[in-house]
């Protein structure tokens, strides 16, 4: 194999959703897309972070105001998630950073679904205050579980599919300091995100597909 690639310079890495699942890392695309080789902190070759382009199944979904990804996605819909970051095709022209674009599960002929429970909590992570003004504070997250469910099949064989998934994301985090008249007692403020997704994919003939997604 040749050291240089004449015939082709774009850079692209491909994640399946089989590695996304086993990494040990927080379960949101933002720090699956950090691990792509020359990610920063969400800066890609020296851009900024809102120079990036966030897509699902191809349909932009990129915050216009903050320039990250808009609303939460649960990675248990996810079959692949791809990363380019050079060499951007036209449609791409005004992105200085990288187009992410997530691929998701679809339906087959066959039923089959998942249920999964994530859990961690502050004994699982040394917070690191020691010497700090932060010593004997409870900071950083208490805990924060999320159960999963997925099922997809077929509506009608060879030719219309659907694909669900339903996701709760429950976390408690603590803020330095907060609130200002308990101290030196902490009180953790309530996160609770729920993940609805729904797909159908249509078969309409030998070349075309057409998919609905909420």
């Amino acid at each position: 194999t040749p050291t240089v690639d004449k015939q082709r310079a774009t850079l692209v890495s491909n994640i399946s959703g089989e590695t996304i699942q086993n990494l040990p890392t927080s379960r949101d695309i933002g720090t699956i897309f950090n691990i792509v080789p020359g990610v920063t902190g969400d800066t890609v070759h020296g851009s900024s972070v809102r120079d990036n382009t966030y897509n699902v199944d191809g349909v932009n979904v990129t915050d216009p105001v903050i320039g990250s990804q808009a609303g939460s996605l649960s990675l248990d819909i996810v079959e692949e998630m791809s990363v380019q970051t050079g060499s951007l095709t036209a449609e791409h022209g005004g992105v200085r950073g990288a187009v992410v674009n997530v691929v998701t599960k679809s339906g087959g002929n066959r039923f089959s679904g998942s249920a999964s429970f994530y859990f961690r909590n502050k004994d699982m992570q040394s917070d690191n205050t020691d010497g700090t003004i932060f010593e004997g504070q409870e900071v950083g997250f208490d805990f924060e579980s999320e159960p999963s469910f997925t099922l997809g099949g077929p509506v009608i064989k060879d030719k219309l599919w659907f694909f669900t998934s339903f996701n709760m994301r429950k976390s408690e985090e603590y803020a330095f300091g907060y609130p200002w008249d308990t101290q030196p007692t902490n009180t953790p403020l309530d996160y609770n995100r729920y993940m609805l997704y729904g797909k159908l994919s249509l078969q309409l003939g030998v070349d075309d597909k057409m998919t609905f997604s909420y």
